[in-house]
């Protein structure tokens, strides 16, 4: 189990957008990006960081702060309604930065992201769902 900080939060988005890079680059066909003997200046390597952390680093800005303050809510509705709401969130802002043309992008962003949050933060996420706070809800 790992614990709810602002570092786990970080490398949990920057590690879905990894994945999900490499899943573009199989499903395009496009191994480019990942030839590094074809890095020959600063200004390409300023590029190449600039494609592959400069959309991770936005959403862990955007974020970190609001799961943060999600996993503080102790009642299980609340905490629900706020994952739908970030993760609604997060689908709007990667379909209209980074893939406008492709919708279906930004779902399999949605699936990266359920699967390694529950693999991150399964216990905390199960404690929010406890007996206790499913009675608090009432």
């Amino acid at each position: 189990m790992r614990s709810v900080n602002v570092r786990n939060i970080a490398v949990l988005i920057y590690l879905k957008y990894f994945l999900f890079y490499v899943y573009l680059m199989f499903k395009n066909g496009d191994y480019t990006l990942i030839k590094i003997n074809e890095i020959k200046s600063t200004g390409d390597l300023f590029y190449y960081c600039w494609l592959f952390f400069s959309l991770p680093t936005i959403m862990s800005i955007i974020f970190v702060p609001a799961v943060l303050l999600v996993f503080k809510y102790s009642r299980s509705y609340y905490f629900f309604v706020a994952i739908l709401g970030i993760l609604g969130l997060e689908y709007l802002l990667y379909t209209y930065l980074a893939s406008q043309l492709n919708p279906f992008n930004g779902l399999f962003i949605l699936v990266i992201s359920i699967v390694l949050g529950f693999l991150f933060f399964y216990k905390n996420i199960k404690k929010s769902f406890s007996a206790n706070s499913l009675r608090n809800d009432s």
